[in-house]
């Protein structure tokens, strides 16, 4: 196993905290499974690039990168409008 670093933001870190609390309530009772943070990430990751490969530009990935890539254009956009109504 290789060991890398990738930034991930605080909301997900958060998020992947509750999960690894919250994943063994969902495992049959006696089953000594070891959760850990890297296991969540890896087992979702290669969840999402088998379905990327599967569906393409149709998968969840494609679409969530997208609809990340067009929130931040329209905030950058209200804050390009935001500064020329401030100085005009």
């Amino acid at each position: 196993m290789l060991f890398r670093s990738h930034y991930i933001s605080n909301e997900v870190f958060e998020e992947l905290g509750e999960a690894k609390e919250r994943i063994p309530d969902f495992l049959p009772e006696g089953l000594n499974l070891r959760i850990t943070k890297s296991r969540i990430v890896d087992s979702a990751l290669k969840m999402l690039l088998r379905e990327l490969e599967e569906k393409g530009e149709a998968s969840i990935l494609v679409k969530l990168l997208l609809k990340e890539k067009n929130s931040k254009k329209i905030r950058s956009e209200e804050r390009r409008v935001g500064k020329e109504g401030r100085t005009g």
